[in-house]
């Protein structure tokens, strides 16, 4: 073979390979930065939707609740086998949580018992297997407390700010099957419709 055509061949096959590694080293990896650039901008427009929303919602949550006094303020009653005597659980219109207890012995031990500050709403869900119930709490800024208002009374209300969820506006109460056996917990609802739950198994 002529020594020109050899040395033609192997010049081909040098620029092919070098703008082969040139596409997959630089052109191939801007549109990878590109796309996941893409993707990290469209989460955090979707993450500040949520913020916005839930802002909004929070506002105007607090404008309404502000209208009523303290004399119509949200309150619950609670009586069962871990509390006879009944307990009041209360948000004032300042957004202040209460606990307040009709037997003599813990009253005089927690009297008028503030939970938590900045409080949008509250909701007393039944809690495990047997008849008790703990306190859970929405924050202004969307977060979720808990507070334990019949468990352990005898020693502490033992309080919980944070849960670790965000941008929460509702908690209902869910039943949860293990077999034979059942239990009872909070099932959390963010502003977009997501629901959470440690007790809660998803497919």
């Amino acid at each position: 073979m002529n020594k020109n055509i050899i040395i033609t061949i192997l010049i081909v096959i040098i620029l092919g390979l070098g703008g082969y590694l040139v596409y997959d080293k630089v052109v191939k990896n801007n549109k990878v930065e590109e796309t996941n650039e893409s993707v990290n901008v469209e989460n955090n427009e979707q993450q500040e939707i949520s913020e916005n929303s839930y802002e909004i919602f929070a506002n105007k949550l607090k404008t309404e609740f502000s209208k009523y006094n303290d004399s119509n303020k949200n309150y619950k009653y609670i009586e069962n086998d871990f509390v006879p005597s009944g307990y009041r659980v209360y948000l004032n219109s300042n957004g202040s949580l209460y606990v307040e207890y009709n037997d003599a012995t813990l009253d005089n031990k927690y009297g008028e018992y503030k939970i938590a500050d900045n409080v949008l709403s509250f909701y007393v869900i039944n809690t495990g297997q047997d008849v008790g119930n703990m306190v859970y709490f929405i924050n202004e800024d969307g977060t979720v407390g808990s507070a334990d208002t019949e468990f352990e009374i005898d020693n502490i209300i033992k309080v919980n700010k944070d849960l670790g969820y965000k941008n929460i506006v509702s908690v209902v109460s869910g039943s949860y099957s293990y077999g034979i056996t059942g239990s009872n917990g909070p099932i959390f609802i963010d502003i977009n419709g997501n629901i959470f739950s440690s007790n809660l198994k998803k497919d």
